[in-house]
């Protein structure tokens, strides 16, 4: 009786098995066998390209530490982000060493002056004694020649005197004029010496006046000033430079300030390949500023570049495209609460300072 119980049970274990086996087989072809389909809708494919850029100023003018002889210190410096208009004050340097070399060159000038002067004094006074003394010399020529003349009336021995003496009175005539023309040309040299050495005291005086102005810098444009970071320090790797402040010693021809024209602004963003393929100049854009996150903007691709380029510190060693975008001014404007009579003043100001911009690069050219 147990040896049946256990063979049913045996017989119960392999029909399960032998059942399990068989769902688990018809389910595995009609797995394979299923392909996914859908309804064929006739349109145009949406394909959209997303990407993080950089939201800068068109136009801008960068102010740099001018060459005073020497490293530069900021005495005043307009504040980080600030609204500056055209000429407004926004970087002072110390004057006080170039104030003091602009009046020991002055000096210099009235120095010299007073030499001219002087030497001018000389030679007019040269030129009186000249005068006398080489009149006296004529006249001995002539008194001696008016001797000559007695020959027939005087003695052989008196009238060879007579020749002599006019003969030393002409060397002594040529000699004197000769020592004049030399006393002259010396004094004017003397003078010209004195002149080109007023002349580079005035130079040096121009120059320090130039050098005064520039310790005051003034903005070219109407527009937003972002100052620049001071790298000249001792900073290490990964840290952050601090902003140029007052009081900084700068070396000349670094970068201090910028003022960016806020009439045209642009988007500089980067894509990868795929999305490359699928732009173009002029295609429309929508673009979202995280600093107005709620609204969008209106764009378009102003240029694209040819060639992929990758950034080492940006953690993606991935190649991609520099793509331009153009934003809408008057809906950004807009946005920000600008008024409508200040919009069409920012615009006309833009096309000023298009055509100043114009102007400069024209005259750079030639």
């Amino acid at each position: 009786m147990k040896k049946a119980m256990i063979r049913v049970a045996g017989l119960v274990v392999l029909a399960a098995a032998g059942w399990g086996g068989y769902r688990f087989v018809k389910q595995l072809p009609e797995r394979q066998d299923t392909i996914p389909t859908t309804k064929v809708a006739r349109g145009d494919v949406v394909i959209r390209a997303f990407s993080r850029g950089e939201l800068r100023a068109v136009r801008t003018a960068t102010i740099s530490a001018p060459n005073l002889g020497g490293t530069v210190q900021v005495t005043g410096l307009s504040p980080n982000g600030a609204l500056a208009h055209e000429k407004d004050l926004i970087v002072e340097f110390d004057d006080s060493e170039r104030k003091a070399s602009l009046e020991q060159v002055q000096l210099q000038v009235q120095q010299t002056d007073e030499l001219i002067k002087k030497q001018k004094a000389d030679i007019a006074i040269q030129k009186s004694q000249d005068d006398v003394n080489l009149l006296r010399a004529k006249y001995g020529v002539r008194s001696a020649q008016l001797d000559v003349q007695k020959a027939p009336i005087l003695s052989q021995i008196d009238a060879k005197k007579n020749e002599l003496t006019l003969e030393q009175q002409k060397k002594a005539l040529a000699q004197l004029e000769s020592d004049i023309q030399s006393r002259y040309e010396q004094g004017e040299a003397q003078l010209a010496v004195w002149q080109e050495q007023r002349n580079k005291a005035v130079i040096n005086v121009r120059q320090e006046n130039q050098r005064i102005q520039q310790t005051k810098q003034l903005a070219p444009i109407e527009g937003l000033v972002a100052i620049r970071q001071n790298r000249t320090g001792n900073v290490n790797f990964g840290q952050t430079p601090p902003d140029i402040r007052d009081g900084d010693n700068l070396q000349p021809g670094v970068p201090i300030a910028d003022v960016l024209d806020l009439s045209e602004l642009e988007v500089v963003a980067k894509v990868g390949e795929l999305d490359r393929a699928n732009l173009q100049e002029g295609q429309v854009a929508v673009l979202q500023l995280d600093a107005i996150p709620d609204q969008k903007f209106r764009g378009k691709i102003k240029s694209m570049s040819g060639t992929a380029s990758s950034d080492v510190f940006s953690g993606d060693p991935a190649k991609k495209f520099d793509v331009v975008f153009s934003i809408d001014m008057r809906q950004l404007l807009s946005a920000l609460g600008m008024k409508e009579g200040d919009i069409n003043r920012t615009f006309t100001l833009n096309t000023n300072i298009k055509r100043a911009f114009h102007q400069m690069l024209m005259l750079s050219v030639k």
